[in-house]
C-alpha cells in the first residue's frame, strides 16, 4: 500500500514538473517575441513559469485540492489573453512575482483542506491517474 502511494505521488509530481516545464517554454517563447530578457531573467521565469503551475498541479492531484488552481486560471489568463507581453504590462510582472502567486495558491489550498478536514466535507484524498 506505501508503495502504491509513494509511486502515485512520484508520477504527479513528475507531471506536475512535466507540465509546468511546457509552460515555461512555451511562455519564454511567448515573451520574448515581445520583449528582450537577460538571462538572470530568463532563470527567474523559467523557474517562476514552472512552479506557479507545478505546486497547485501537485497539490490537486495528491490532495484533490482545487482552490489553488485559480492562481494558475489567473496567471494564464492575464499573461497569455490580456495583453501583449511587453515590458510595464501588468500581466508580465507575474513572470517578475511568480513568488506572490506560489505563496497566494499554497494558503488558498491550505485553507480549502482545514475547511474540508475541519467540517468533513469532501475530504482531501489522492487522485488516481
Amino acid at each position: 500500500m506505501a508503495q502504491s502511494v509513494l509511486r502515485g505521488l512520484r508520477f504527479s509530481i513528475g507531471l506536475a514538473l512535466l507540465i509546468g516545464l511546457a509552460n515555461a517554454v512555451f511562455g519564454l517563447w511567448f515573451l520574448s517575441q515581445n520583449a528582450r530578457i537577460g538571462p538572470v531573467g530568463v532563470v527567474w521565469s523559467g523557474i517562476g513559469l514552472t512552479t506557479t503551475v507545478a505546486v497547485p498541479l501537485v497539490l490537486l492531484t495528491r490532495y484533490s485540492l482545487v482552490t489553488p488552481m485559480l492562481t494558475v486560471a489567473v496567471f494564464v489568463y492575464g499573461f497569455y489573453f490580456v495583453t501583449e507581453p511587453t515590458v510595464g504590462e501588468p500581466f508580465v510582472g507575474y513572470v517578475l512575482f511568480w513568488p506572490v502567486l506560489v505563496v497566494i495558491g499554497l494558503l488558498l489550498g491550505g485553507t480549502e483542506y482545514l475547511i474540508r478536514t475541519q467540517f468533513g466535507m469532501f475530504p482531501p484524498y489522492m487522485l488516481r491517474l
